[in-house]
């Protein structure tokens, strides 16, 4: 039904809400500085990705800006929840 990259894009689109809304979550349960909570979050997910891409050998600059917007997206999340938090 749907084409290979519209399906590629929604892993993607899927995978950042559900990181974000984590890292939501995780800055409405700290007390201070969230971007810090968020980096860890964003950086133990990239931990996981990255080991099965060292071995397989397909590290390529596509996935390197991958791996920054995973970690924008957290360190973002993060930020936000500690504010909704403080309100």
């Amino acid at each position: 039904i749907l084409s290979i990259q519209i399906f590629n894009i929604l892993k993607i689109v899927v995978l950042l809400i559900t990181i974000f809304i984590n890292s939501l979550l995780l800055g409405t349960k700290t007390n201070n500085k969230g971007y810090l909570e968020g980096i860890k979050l964003s950086l133990s997910i990239i931990v996981l990705f990255l080991i099965p891409t060292i071995i397989l050998g397909n590290f390529t600059l596509t996935i390197l800006i991958y791996y920054i917007i995973i970690i924008a997206t957290s360190t973002l999340g993060s930020m936000i929840g500690i504010n909704i938090k403080k309100t």
